[in-house]
This record gives structure tokens, C-alpha cells and sequence, in this order.
């Protein structure tokens, strides 16, 4: 059952990561072009990418913690599978 539920919950914590994985592209760019202009620009440019950071992870956190089960279920994911997949997730995820 350990092993079966690896698949799923790696398929949930690995999409929630991908998701996100644009922030840094993202934020690289705005930063460095705030950085020719005046370093209190770039202040607030990274002030807003690390607020904006700060609750996209919070809003995967909470996703994974209160609709994991039921992503699980969407999935097709067995019910004998969910405890141990939700651990694996809870563990990677948060």
C-alpha cells in the first residue's frame, strides 16, 4: 500500500511545485529592470513578489491539506491508498 500510494501523492506535491515554478522566472526579470532604475523600485518589486510567493504557497499549502483527499478521490485513487498517500503529500507538501 506504501509503495502503490507513492504514485498519486507524488502526482499531487509535484504538480503543486510545477505550478509555482514560474515565480522565480517571473520575478527575476521585474526585479533586475527595477534595479537599473532606483533601488527603492527594486525594494518594492521584491516586497511584492515575496508577498505574492508567500500566499501562492500558502493557497497550495491549504489546497493539499484540506482537498487532498479529495483530489485523491478525482483521481481515482483507492480508499485504502489515501492515508498513507496523504501522508506522503502532508510530509513533501508543507
Amino acid at each position: 500500500a506504501q509503495l502503490a500510494s507513492l504514485n498519486p501523492a507524488t502526482l499531487l506535491t509535484g504538480t503543486a511545485i510545477f505550478l509555482f515554478s514560474f515565480l522565480p522566472r517571473a520575478t527575476t526579470g521585474l526585479v533586475a529592470r527595477a534595479l537599473l532604475n532606483d533601488k527603492s523600485q527594486a525594494r518594492q518589486e521584491m516586497r511584492v513578489a515575496l508577498s505574492g510567493a508567500f500566499y501562492a504557497g500558502l493557497l497550495s499549502t491549504g489546497v493539499l491539506v484540506f482537498g487532498g483527499q479529495t483530489l485523491l478521490g478525482l483521481m481515482n485513487v483507492p480508499r485504502e491508498l489515501y492515508v498513507p498517500a496523504m501522508t506522503y503529500v502532508l510530509t513533501v507538501g508543507i
